[in-house]
């Protein structure tokens, strides 16, 4: 095993940031970004939406997730994911 190999895990957590939501890029070119996000409860304020001009796919390693996408609301668990076209509040 690489000495570094837990940069290539995704459930590998670092504990300093353990508290807060975490972003880490993990591909990222003209035609594809993936990132990872590491959430512990955070909200969005509901006066701030996200509203991306790019499409997204979300999938739940861990845990569950509640998503507010417009006006539906969705709960997602261990393994479901859901597809956010993009300009979609959420």
């Amino acid at each position: 095993m690489k000495e570094n190999s837990h940069e290539l895990n995704l459930y590998c957590v670092n504990p300093e940031v353990a508290s807060n939501e975490v972003f880490i890029d993990l591909l990222k070119n003209d035609s594809i970004y993936v990132e990872k996000i590491i959430s512990y409860g955070q909200v969005t304020p509901i006066d701030e939406p996200y509203i991306q001009s790019h499409d997204e796919w979300v999938v739940v390693l861990k845990g569950m997730a509640k998503l507010r996408l417009d006006s539906n609301d969705y709960i997602l668990d261990e393994g479901e994911y859901l597809f956010i076209p993009g300009n979609t509040k959420h």
